[in-house]
């Protein structure tokens, strides 16, 4: 019998790394005979990219009648209460004040109220929780989960004070990016892009991610110029990717593109995201200010480089999961001096078997507990709907309590 599964997050947002986690939860749970259906705050897929995940929202999953055997949060840096206020997907669909709320809270209201198990991916927490109460109602819904864990030691430290004790932490899922492509599918990939931009076979590439707010008071023509010098001088070829379109990387990327006075690829609207993964796994290096950017190299053996700016703490956890400290910059300028140090050193594995180990007895456990159930929850659940009730009940008053009969259907 297939058991199905949920996974929270915003896979309805035109950004690689995030649509890349229930896309290597379900090729991890398959074995197990579970399927796994994406949730976002809306229903709406990233339409342009076919591989892209099609979610339902958030509503059906709290509302739905249909089989369900457990609900997985995240991955990604969603555990927290920020409005969505620059994402149009959300922006439009009217949902940006709870979107992130909504996958998390959302997840853990959606448990206790269709009873199954909820499991935490390894998502990211990017700020502390203030209010005694908030903190009270988070350790609740922390403590309701089956499975509690966080992809950093920085995320787990921001959880900590609401949950009373240690926060497991489990390294970002997408590391296991391999498993799902493999490198001889990314390398055809790779060469396809080649073949597209007019290049010979075989030419060196060095993947690019720039965000408009990893640049600082940095300007793209200066920045063009000391890629065209790095490059020049490690005999690659510039690839610039897009990796989030949502966050207008496309523009960035385009306006770079124009600057550059050699040979380049500019990968501004990728047409897939293994077209995306392609140009990272089948580059000579990688240098940029996305994590999973960093993350896709990593899992290919790819030299990479990391633009922390802004410096969230998922940087400095993931480049310490990986004892690989020096690939952590702070500024454009420091980049591509670790990047040349990094390629002159002799290839190897960049993840270290213990992370791979450490992701395959997470699997382990969330493919158990899906199968067990794990009755043990249900008090643990029912605490932290009755605290959510109450809650609301002394923010917005009774109305907010009895208006959901008085108005419903008959």
């Amino acid at each position: 019998m297939t058991l199905r599964a949920l996974i929270a997050g915003t896979f309805d947002v035109d950004n690689y790394g995030d649509l890349l986690f229930p896309l290597v939860a379900a090729h991890r749970l398959a074995p197990h005979g579970i399927e796994v259906v994406p949730v976002s705050p809306t229903d709406r897929p990233v339409a342009r990219l076919p591989d892209a995940p099609q979610p339902i929202g958030v509503a059906e999953m709290l509302s739905g009648t249909g089989p369900l055997d457990g609900i997985l949060i995240g991955g990604g840096y969603i555990v927290h209460k920020i409005p969505a206020a620059t994402l149009a997907e959300y922006t439009g669909a009217g949902v940006a004040d709870w979107a992130y709320p909504g996958l998390w809270i959302g997840a853990t209201l959606a448990g206790a109220l269709r009873d199954v198990p909820v499991i935490w991916n390894a998502p990211g927490v990017p700020f502390p929780f203030g209010g005694a109460g908030r903190r009270a109602l988070i350790g609740d819904a922390l403590h309701a989960g089956s499975h509690l864990c966080v992809r950093d030691p920085g995320s787990a430290e921001f959880l900590e004070p609401a949950y009373g004790s240690p926060v497991p932490v489990v390294p970002d899922t997408v590391l296991g990016l391999a498993r799902l492509w493999t490198v001889d599918e990314l390398s055809a990939l790779h060469a396809d892009l080649l073949k597209l931009a007019g290049l010979p076979a075989g030419t060196r590439t060095l993947a690019l991610h720039v965000r408009p707010r990893s640049l600082g008071a940095l300007g793209p023509a200066e920045l063009a110029g000391q890629i065209d010098r790095i490059t020049a001088d490690l005999g690659l070829v510039p690839l610039l990717v897009a990796i989030g379109p949502s966050f207008d990387d496309g523009a960035l990327a385009r306006d770079i593109a124009g600057r550059l006075t050699g040979p380049h690829i500019c990968l501004d609207a990728p047409a897939s995201l293994r077209q995306t993964a392609a140009a990272i796994a089948g580059s000579t290096g990688y240098v940029g200010a996305s994590m999973h950017g960093y993350v896709t190299a990593a899992a290919y053996d790819v030299p990479g480089v990391m633009v922390a700016r802004p410096a969230h703490r998922k940087y400095s956890g993931l480049v310490g999961q990986l004892g690989r400290p020096a690939d952590l910059v702070r500024d454009w300028a420091e980049a591509f001096e670790p990047l040349a140090r990094n390629l002159a050193a002799p290839a190897g594995p960049v993840i270290p078997a213990a992370v791979h180990q450490a992701l395959d007895r997470h699997w382990q456990t969330v493919a158990r507990i899906l199968q067990d159930g794990d009755p043990a929850r249900r008090p643990r659940q029912r605490r932290f709907l009755a605290r959510y009730m109450l809650q609301g009940l002394r923010g917005q008053g009774a109305d907010w309590l009895f208006q959901p009969f008085v108005r419903g259907a008959a």
